[in-house]
């Protein structure tokens, strides 16, 4: 059963548990250095009508709370934000297209959570898949610096877009959003469009797992293994079996059940 006290220690926080800015910035960074990224944990979608974004909260905590697991957006996302609602922040549910690289994908395909705390506006996610900011962003139009990297959000009339730099890089679109709060009912019939997207999709049945560091980022996708350290962010393919499962073992923190090495 969700419990509050138990996730706090999952992620090795011990600190003050009130609203405030700095307990924000310190369980998201938190959360990210602890709990991967695992699109081997996302359920697959049997029947139209199934709803992603309906979790239950109680078997997510189990599965990844007490069983040391990781999880995709709509289970991270919505464990995250159970939590700073316990806590008493006040949240949003944000839904999301995601820059595909050449295309972006349908809206509702990610899910994260806005924060209004101190007469601000916040972006909080822990569920994204790929590298990402560590503490969360302030909804503004102005370049964010977090570990070696450039965020920044830009706003065409209600639509807001993300982006990011590396140190040695060029800026890159992660995802557009409207910050609105949306009911869980926007996710009905998602599903349809999931796989009607999926099967058109060059990008559909990637593997993704990721997981922060304290000065960085490590993401697989697919056969590209991309690190950022400091800002300065690195990619090569691992070709080799072993390898792979090396890096895959050490992104999730443990041996996975799941993940298949590169041909």
């Amino acid at each position: 059963m969700f419990d509050v006290e138990k996730y706090l220690s999952r992620l090795g926080y011990s600190g003050p548990a009130e609203p405030t800015a700095a307990v924000l910035r310190a369980l998201h960074k938190s959360h990210l250095m602890t709990i991967p990224y695992d699109i081997g944990r996302m359920p697959l979608v049997e029947s139209p009508s199934h709803n992603l974004a309906r979790i239950d909260l109680d078997q997510r905590f189990e599965d990844i709370v007490i069983g040391g697991r990781g999880a995709y957006c709509f289970a991270l996302n919505g464990l995250f934000r159970a939590l700073l609602t316990e806590l008493g922040f006040d949240v949003l549910r944000i839904s999301a297209t995601v820059n595909l690289g050449a295309t972006y994908s349908p809206d509702r395909l990610h899910l994260f959570t806005g924060v209004r705390l101190d007469g601000e506006n916040f972006l909080a996610d822990v569920g994204y898949s790929g590298p990402s900011f560590l503490e969360p962003i302030r909804l503004v139009e102005e370049v964010q610096e977090q570990y070696g990297c450039s965020f920044q959000l830009s706003a065409d009339e209600a639509q807001w877009t993300l982006r990011r730099k590396a140190r040695n890089g060029t800026w890159r679109d992660l995802y557009r959003f409207v910050f609105q709060d949306r009911d869980i009912q926007y996710w009905d019939g998602f599903s349809s469009v999931l796989s009607a997207f999926a099967s058109e999709s060059d990008a559909a049945g990637t593997e993704i797992y990721c997981r922060a560091t304290e000065n960085g980022h490590r993401s697989l996708i697919g056969k590209r293994y991309i690190e950022i350290v400091d800002g300065v962010e690195t990619m090569r393919a691992l070709v080799q079996p072993a390898e792979y499962r090396a890096v895959l073992e050490s992104v999730l923190g443990g041996r996975p059940d799941h993940g298949t090495p590169p041909e």
